[in-house]
């Protein structure tokens, strides 16, 4: 029985087919690399626990750190952060531009999928990203089924803001993702701000 060798597919090549296969590679429980509005990201469907442990196993990071989850803008998920940053002035902004990680209770957003709670239980960081093609990804999959994410690189190490500090990165690694999306245009460079939202106050973390 041979294994099917991971996929490799550039952006810009064909930009409906990298988002259709990065969502199908999600829905059957694939970890995916796609860029990212920030960072190069580590990706995997929130419902999925073999993706949640595949993601730590690629990454080589320690289970005790959380993961958080990537919405998508017209999401259940996204109007309730908004809902709650809007007393907060310029965070809503910063959320909806997918600069800002909101880390809220783990009761905070009704609805989440249960194995969200199960597989990682406590606060959880959720962001909204602003790439247009991963905001494809996230409502192709399903608009109330957020990603697991993490920045796309060895733990420990600096994240992969292009696509060469991506492919280097992937050459020395053990376990690999089932697809990585590369793009030939590097990233922001620059990670989210990370605030808690707790009893309405709020938390400057990062």
């Amino acid at each position: 029985m041979t294994t099917r060798a991971p996929q490799l597919l550039w952006l810009e090549d064909d930009r409906a087919l990298a988002v259709a296969e990065a969502a199908g590679g999600l829905a059957s429980g694939g970890v995916v690399v796609f860029p990212t509005d920030t960072v190069y990201g580590l990706l995997g469907l929130s419902t999925s626990a073999e993706a949640y442990r595949e993601t730590y196993r690629i990454k080589g990071r320690a289970g005790q750190r959380p993961l958080q989850l990537l919405v998508a803008a017209m999401s259940t998920f996204a109007a309730q952060v908004q809902l709650m940053l809007a007393p907060h002035g310029l965070l809503g902004d910063e959320f909806r531009a997918g600069r800002l990680t909101v880390v809220v209770g783990e009761h905070a957003l009704p609805g989440l999928p249960r194995q969200v709670g199960e597989l990682q239980p406590g606060p959880v960081g959720v962001r909204c990203p602003a790439h247009p093609e991963l905001q494809q990804v996230l409502t192709t999959v399903g608009a109330d089924l957020p990603l697991w994410a993490t920045s796309a690189n060895a733990s420990e190490s600096a994240p992969c803001t292009d696509a060469a500090a991506v492919q280097s990165w992937l050459a020395a690694a053990v376990v690999r993702p089932s697809l990585t999306v590369l793009s030939r245009q590097p990233t922001a460079s620059v990670p989210s701000r990370v605030v808690r939202l707790e009893n309405r106050s709020v938390a400057y973390l990062r």
